[in-house]
């Protein structure tokens, strides 16, 4: 498996779940799904490694639709923090 795809997923994850009540969520993460630097990550595994778990999470990203910063911190808020 290739160990620079897993580094961008990992980064990617991390620079969302590492996220502290009072900052902001990176600014790509109010785009569509399918503009996330995840998802080129995610597609680049999947064809490496084919599997219905990583379609499963292409297909989930890619129908993300794209939100003001304000409300994926609600959300955020509200999923990860309990607010």
């Amino acid at each position: 498996m290739n160990a620079n795809i897993l580094s961008e997923i990992y980064r990617a994850l991390a620079e969302v779940f590492y996220h502290s009540p009072g900052e902001h969520l990176p600014d790509w993460f109010t785009f569509p799904g399918k503009d996330w630097p995840l998802l080129q990550s995610v597609l680049s595994l999947s064809m490496e490694r084919p599997s219905s778990q990583l379609k499963k999470a292409v297909d989930a990203l890619d129908r993300v639709p794209g939100q003001t910063l304000s409300s994926r911190e609600s959300e955020y808020e509200t999923l990860f923090v309990g607010h």
